[in-house]
């Protein structure tokens, strides 16, 4: 399925993804960060469901693009928390600051160099939102990519949010 990225900008060069850096959070900086295109659904994607009720101004006057993964590209899924407690185990963070050893992190620069993004399904979000560890503060479906693993980028020229007549976000 086409990975849908929403952007500020016109134009996307997907060579010009930057490398994930770590931090002390569940995100990494960088990378790219896509969801996974809903031609059919109210949303054009589960990120823009969640703007669309959470941040709205993030899908204002933005563009999109639809992104063909590679069919080699190497992914790794997280759909349950034991997939996220075994990526932590075999990709901990370590860390010197007394006050965030109490924290499993997972180390995205070691992640990015085995796989090319990491997955995010919706039941994987749900699973491993309040647990621990956590990935709270992905919000929704999504995948990060590490680098550039797309077979093709094109404009999306269709809406991101499907309205009915009333306005309000259509049924199908």
């Amino acid at each position: 399925m086409p990975q849908l990225y929403v952007a500020r900008k016109n134009s996307f060069n997907p060579d010009s993804i930057r490398p994930v850096k770590n931090q002390h959070f569940v995100k990494p900086d960088w990378g790219l960060w896509t969801s996974t295109f809903n031609p059919e659904g109210k949303y054009a994607s589960g990120w823009v469901e969640w703007c669309a009720g959470e941040m709205p101004e993030w899908i204002v006057d933005m563009h999109a693009f639809l992104l063909t993964v590679s069919p080699t590209a190497r992914v790794y899924t997280i759909d349950s928390l034991g997939d996220l407690v075994s990526l932590v185990s075999k990709y901990p963070l370590k860390t010197d600051i007394p006050q965030l050893k109490q924290f499993e992190w997972i180390d995205w620069e070691a992640v990015s160099r085995d796989y090319d993004g990491v997955y995010l399904t919706d039941e994987g979000q749900w699973a491993t939102r309040f647990s621990t560890p956590s990935l709270y503060g992905w919000d929704s479906e999504s995948t990060l990519w590490f680098r550039n693993v797309f077979t093709k980028v094109v404009p999306y020229e269709g809406v991101l949010v499907r309205l009915n007549k009333a306005g309000y976000p259509s049924s199908g």
